[in-house]
């Protein structure tokens, strides 16, 4: 099993991106290292390469589908699914539909600017790296059933309540986040 290379892309240009590379099993093979993308483009060789975009940049969200509906007509259904609630034009939105869970009529999708999602990739050819995916930076905070889990990084908070999805938001939104975590948790604490 190959190596894992991943790249954290920063949020601002002022900042730098930061990688790591992993074995199959998820160890990280040295301290991670930042610095501009083409001094990480050597460490890609022979390595998988996922590329964690911005969080505050992807919203994310779990609309109800049918559960007929699957692969390429799901794909076809989601911008229209969601279009009402979307400020902007479909259009010039990507969608990145995931697995649903089970027989779940909830379905995970990503949505983001699609001329942001360009510049990420041409970024990412540019620095001599072409990753097998993107994934927001949002959704490595690890899920804890019963429990919220919150990330105070820098200029932004980021919550995954119990069940829904990860929200990223400005840091000085801190109670707001906290509300949406309590009101994950209470939320279980009823159902239960």
């Amino acid at each position: 099993m190959a190596d894992w290379l991943l790249l954290r892309l920063p949020r601002t240009p002022q900042e730098q991106a930061t990688w790591l590379v992993v074995d199959a099993r998820g160890t990280a093979a040295g301290p991670p290292q930042a610095g501009p993308l083409s001094l990480a483009a050597p460490r890609a060789a022979g390595r998988h390469v996922v590329a964690l975009v911005p969080g505050s940049d992807v919203l994310s969200v779990q609309p109800e589908l049918p559960q007929a509906k699957a692969g390429a007509k799901l794909q076809q259904l989601v911008p229209y699914a969601l279009e009402e609630q979307l400020a902007e034009d479909i259009e010039d939105l990507h969608f990145a539909v995931g697995r649903r869970e089970g027989d779940s009529t909830r379905v995970p999708v990503a949505v983001v600017a699609r001329k942001l999602m360009d510049e990420w990739i041409t970024l990412l050819k540019s620095n001599g790296l072409e990753p097998e995916a993107l994934y927001a930076d949002s959704e490595l905070l690890p899920q804890n059933p019963g429990q919220a889990v919150a990330l105070l990084e820098e200029d932004a908070v980021v919550v995954r309540p119990p069940s829904g999805t990860v929200v990223t938001l400005p840091a000085d939104a801190l109670g707001e986040a906290l509300e949406i975590a309590l009101a994950g948790i209470e939320h279980l604490d009823v159902a239960a």
